[in-house]
């Protein structure tokens, strides 16, 4: 766990390949909002013809009894406890912590997150629904570190958002990309979103054959874990190399952060 929190510690301004052409793509908003809104208001803004999410995902299907809600990467909660002058700072660079960017699209129904060995959504990762921190860092904790340490690095870099559109770009690019980092390790089940969250992970025991997690029986191991969901081809799309996408980076397959 120490090596997880040094390498989030270590973390850079971002300055891969694709920097510029992430930049360019970044559209400034009116304004920024780090209140929690309707999660798929801002994704289904992507979508030009077609479903709209959540029906729009690969793994949403009421038919299967599979549904999928939109997960905030950066929580809520941690924006939050953010000093007034950080709040500023992120407001002044038009960040929306309902952005696609930071939505990643999770299921519901513990059997198909059991099937498709990925993190189950499940609580407001609060109480007694969230891991010790001998299993994984608080949720929260983790979401504030980050942020607090990207200001200090972006001011550190003379970045001053106020009325610079190209600061403010800057600011939303590296923001972004911690939800890209912190993705990679939700992905991988390193942070987990709630005490039986690891059970989900390839090798893992499972759902414990309950739809619910408020219904299972701990330590229960599934019968099967491959439950014949048969989600379409474009589900392969949602994850590249180690990760899960955001919706952002599902729709726009050009401009995915390395993380790795």
């Amino acid at each position: 766990m120490s090596l997880l929190l040094a390498k989030l510690y270590s973390l850079s301004l971002y300055n891969s390949e694709n920097k510029t052409r992430i930049l360019n793509s970044i559209k400034l908003g009116k304004t920024g909002s780090l209140s929690r809104k309707e999660c798929w208001s801002l994704p289904n803004k992507l979508v030009k013809n077609g479903e709209k999410y959540p029906e729009r995902h690969p793994w949403h299907s009421s038919i299967k009894k599979s549904f999928v809600t939109g997960h905030h990467i950066l929580s809520i909660a941690s924006f939050r406890t953010l000093s007034p002058d950080d709040s500023d700072l992120l407001r002044d660079s038009k960040y929306n912590v309902n952005h696609s960017k930071n939505i990643v699209g999770l299921p519901t129904n513990s059997q198909v997150a059991c099937e498709l060995r990925v993190p189950l959504h499940f609580s407001s990762h609060t109480s007694a629904a969230i891991p010790s921190i001998k299993d994984s860092p608080s949720y929260h904790i983790i979401s504030n570190m980050l942020l607090n340490n990207m200001i200090e690095l972006l001011l550190a870099n003379g970045i001053c958002p106020a009325d610079k559109p190209k600061d403010q770009k800057e600011v939303l690019l590296n923001i972004d990309y911690l939800s890209a980092v912190k993705l990679k390790y939700i992905s991988n089940f390193n942070i987990i979103l709630h005490k039986t969250g690891a059970d989900y992970a390839q090798g893992g025991i499972g759902c414990g054959n309950s739809s619910q997690e408020s219904t299972k029986v701990d330590e229960k191991s599934c019968t099967k874990r491959d439950r014949n969901h048969k989600f379409n081809f474009k589900t392969t799309n949602l994850k590249k190399k180690s990760r899960l996408l955001t919706i952002y980076e599902y729709e726009n397959q050009g401009e995915v952060y390395d993380v790795d």
